[in-house]
């Protein structure tokens, strides 16, 4: 599962039926694709999980399916439901008991998923839902390649996929939600049209509709959430499974998954993406992904020759106090004995520009 959470396999999924397997949301914390981090982020992984797991009740009473179970403790008992509150600490968990289905193979030009009739398995995309443009979103880049590149109908075409006429300005938000798709077990994203994310999904047009229905009213609970607490929510990302029909997989709703911000500040993981980003070894890494893409080198990460830097200790104290007021706020429960978030934006300011 990468370095983030891991994968606790109760029973294995088979051709007709799903699996069983827990979750465990880890305090590590991964950037730019790297892996693991140097350091760990204080109760970061519970703050994800709790985050995740109210999600999945919303979605749940929504009418939407999805691979959430409970939350478990550490002997796989069942903690406390959302529908009781949760009052303190004791009542959290980083471990989210969830259904599996099947991964397949990617080689041959995702021939694994042109099997008729083909059930029970992970679609191989990412579906992106964007709101709005914050700083660092991946569209700004997009379409600085663009210019550099002398493409006007490249440019248009991301603006015209946005609904957008000129180009905008960070922090904008769009006249309507969009979806994107991108790939997710090849060695960088890259983004599909809607004809290749069809094509690899391995569903026919009236079950992809349901990809879009999904993608469209799981952004649709998460940012009515967001607003009744406080948060806007620019933008997030879903994954899905076919089993039968379309059930959302792995997580929702969290300061990883999806970027929010308060009182006008990016309280997401957008916090260390920009503060790594002014590093050295940031630098290389931006430099490796570009010059990988436009070479076809498949390892971007063997032309990185530096390591990450530690965070500076207040910062990452700061970031974990973020989390934990996020989820308590997202919540509103007492989950975690920290400020309010409005108590800890304003220190935001004095590492990046968020």
């Amino acid at each position: 599962m990468g370095s983030i959470k891991s994968l606790e396999i109760i029973k294995e999924p088979t051709e007709n039926k799903l699996g069983v397997g827990i979750f465990n949301f880890s305090d590590k914390y991964s950037v730019f694709d790297w892996g693991q981090m140097p350091d760990d982020i204080d109760k970061k992984g519970t703050a994800l999980a709790m985050m995740g797991a109210y999600s999945f009740d919303m979605i749940r009473d929504s009418s939407l399916y999805s691979h959430y179970i409970e939350m478990v403790d550490e002997k796989g008992k069942l903690v406390s439901p959302f529908g009781l509150l949760y009052s303190t600490l004791e009542n959290s968990s980083n471990r989210m008991k969830i259904q599996l289905t099947r991964k397949f193979p990617i080689d041959n030009n995702y021939a694994a998923y042109q099997k008729p009739g083909l059930d029970n398995y992970l679609l191989p995309l990412e579906i992106i839902f964007r709101n709005g443009l914050p700083k660092g979103s991946s569209v700004f880049r997009r379409i600085k390649e663009a210019k550099e590149k002398g493409d006007e109908q490249g440019l248009e075409n991301i603006l015209n996929n946005l609904g957008l006429t000129k180009e905008p300005k960070e922090g904008e938000f769009l006249p309507r939600p969009k979806c994107e798709f991108t790939t997710k077990f090849e060695e960088q994203d890259r983004h599909l049209s809607y004809e290749e994310a069809l094509r690899i999904s391995g569903l026919d047009i009236e079950k992809f509709a349901d990809v879009l229905k999904y993608a469209a009213k799981a952004n649709e609970v998460i940012t009515e959430r967001a607003k009744k607490v406080g948060l806007k929510h620019y933008d997030g990302k879903i994954e899905l499974m076919k089993y039968g029909g379309i059930m959302l997989v792995d997580v929702v709703g969290t300061f990883d998954e999806d970027r929010f911000s308060y009182d006008g500040v990016q309280v997401s993981k957008e916090i260390l993406r920009q503060w790594y980003a002014k590093t050295p070894w940031g630098q290389e890494v931006m430099a490796a992904k570009k010059k990988a893409s436009e070479e076809g080198v498949q390892d971007w990460k063997s032309l990185v020759k530096s390591q990450p830097e530690k965070l500076p200790p207040e910062l990452k104290t700061l970031v974990s106090q973020i989390y934990q007021a996020g989820a308590n706020l997202y919540t509103e429960s007492k989950i975690f004995d920290v400020p309010h978030l409005r108590e800890l934006v304003s220190q935001v300011k004095e590492y990046v520009e968020v």
